[in-house]
């Protein structure tokens, strides 16, 4: 059963995979700016030292591996999250609130809706555990009395 909103729900599907990519991407990118880094000082030391440069080879082939990978990982989140904003701003639309910018719309900053309501995006899961994504309407709150 899905989870209480007082506006748009639906299932995240892409969120599990864009933490597990932005992870990996991160990861791979930091190992292969170490990797990168390390080349220059086994290099260093196998060309001033009259060592052989085959462990320093090996080492650029690994960084540039993970380099790609982690720009694989970077580009997988970006294409995540483009298919998680069309997602929802097709839901929100179905939903009456046409022209929210889903871009603005995160978990606890409140997003103003041309219709007169305020958008909020809450993450939950259900009894399953299945992850959904929440868009609850609020009205506008009352300026304060001076």
């Amino acid at each position: 059963m899905q989870p209480a909103s007082s506006g748009v729900s639906l299932p995240d599907r892409q969120g599990s995979a864009i933490v597990t990519w932005k992870a990996i991407g991160i990861t791979a990118l930091a190992l292969g700016l170490v990797a990168f880094l390390s080349f220059f000082a086994l290099m260093f030391a196998a060309l001033y030292g009259g060592g052989t440069v085959g462990t320093a080879t090996i080492l650029l082939v690994l960084a540039a591996v993970l380099i790609i990978l982690g720009f694989v990982g970077v580009a997988i989140v970006y294409n995540q999250q483009s298919a998680q904003r069309n997602d929802l701003s097709d839901a929100l639309t179905r939903a009456g609130h046409p022209g929210v910018d889903v871009r603005r719309l995160q978990v606890g900053r409140p997003v103003p809706s041309p219709q007169g309501v305020e958008l909020r995006l809450r993450k939950a899961r259900d009894d399953s555990g299945a992850r959904w994504l929440l868009v609850d309407a609020y009205a506008y709150a009352a300026p304060p009395a001076r």
